[in-house]
């Protein structure tokens, strides 16, 4: 076979269908992207077994019959980004691929199309669109609280609640959660609740972020399917009960403070510079007009930032894993956050008002803070 193509193109989509190369695997030809041609349309695909990811090419030059070939994904995707713009040229033969373009050429040694794994996956539900950008903020807002290796596979993923007038994803580690919602303006008179695998939501965001086209999710009993544009990607659903979430959720927290984002952001930073590095303990206590954060160790010292606050209430301390709070602190993209708190014990309540953001957490208990 031999191809003509743009070089921009093909590196972006080729990009993108990459990502779902697993990283180790017993199956060597699992490494590939399996490129092909049915005589019209042309497409890149790869899958670890449990994702597939594909991506239909819009202008290139082919031989009118089928033909498909195997692309070592890790080799050719470094090629064709140092190449850049332009024509691309890729040429198969047997077990030789051969990539050209900008003055330069690769000969690669090839595997056999013929061996690539086929992917089957059910197209069923009905179609959910939203607009990309809002999907990518929402997971990106999420993934931070995933649990990595829980004994719960339900916990290791992103969990898509589908209501007829809204769409909420949820994760947890059973430390934190991250909460957001988003509001049809129509509703889409679908009801669900299926958790996304974390490489799987991961992809979608990726998928999703960019300009503001749409994507469509369509969840069946054990896959979801993502369509945007010439990408599409069928991934298997965790298959197991999200825990309860909503009755995390507190909603008898006394006391409210807006924070403007980076005064406090760099208060918590200073905070930690000499915190204890397992617990990353910052005790923060609200005074009249005044926060006060206190970090240190035995080791290193201690620490004492003070901020301006609109807050007149009775004088609360609370201590917390800093590196939790500023693991959603990143995430917010807006300049204004609230902080929701009330007793010693209580879970506390971070929120992104202009995004229906909430983030939940739990204080560190006074022994394992150990602050002055």
């Amino acid at each position: 076979m031999r191809l003509v193509c743009d070089g921009t193109e093909f590196a972006g989509k080729l990009g993108s269908v990459a990502a779902v190369v697993p990283t180790r695997s017993p199956k060597p030809v699992l490494n590939n992207v399996l490129l092909r041609h049915d005589g019209e349309r042309l497409e890149l695909f790869a899958t670890d077994l449990e994702i597939a990811m594909q991506a239909e090419l819009e202008r290139f030059e082919t031989e009118p019959q089928p033909w498909q070939a195997l692309l070592p994904a890790a080799q050719v995707l470094s090629i064709v980004r140092e190449i850049g713009a332009g024509q691309l040229e890729l040429e198969a033969s047997g077990e030789r691929l051969v990539v050209q373009g900008d003055g330069s050429r690769f000969e690669l040694l090839a595997g056999d199309p013929e061996e690539y794994p086929a992917f089957e996956a059910e197209d069923e539900g009905e179609p959910v669109a939203l607009e990309g950008e809002a999907l990518a903020g929402m997971l990106r807002r999420c993934l931070i609280a995933v649990a990595v290796d829980s004994h719960d596979f339900s916990l290791e993923g992103v969990l898509f609640d589908l209501r007829p007038e809204r769409l909420r994803l949820v994760a947890t580690d059973g430390n934190r959660m991250s909460l957001c919602e988003h509001v049809f303006e129509t509703p889409v008179g679908l009801e669900s609740a299926r958790v996304v695998p974390t490489k799987a939501a991961t992809l979608l965001q990726r998928m999703a972020d960019g300009d503001g086209e749409a994507v469509s999710l369509r969840f069946g009993a054990r896959w979801l399917v993502a369509e945007r544009g010439p990408l599409r990607m069928r991934a298997q659903l965790v298959q197991g009960r999200f825990p309860p979430y909503e009755q995390v959720v507190p909603t008898d927290l006394a006391h409210t403070v807006a924070f403007e984002l980076q005064p406090f952001v760099s208060a918590l930073r200073r905070a930690t510079l000499v915190s204890d590095k397992e617990s990353h303990a910052v005790a923060l206590r609200f005074g009249h007009e005044l926060l006060t954060l206190r970090g240190g160790s035995p080791q290193l010292g201690h620490s004492e930032v003070q901020l301006p606050i609109a807050y007149e209430d009775d004088p609360v301390a609370l201590p917390f894993n800093a590196r939790l709070l500023l693991d959603a602190l990143r995430v917010v993209s807006t300049d204004r956050v609230e902080f929701h708190f009330g007793d010693i014990g209580q879970p506390v309540v971070l929120e992104e008002p202009a995004a229906a953001f909430r983030y939940v957490v739990m204080p560190l208990e006074p022994d394992v803070a150990a602050l002055p």
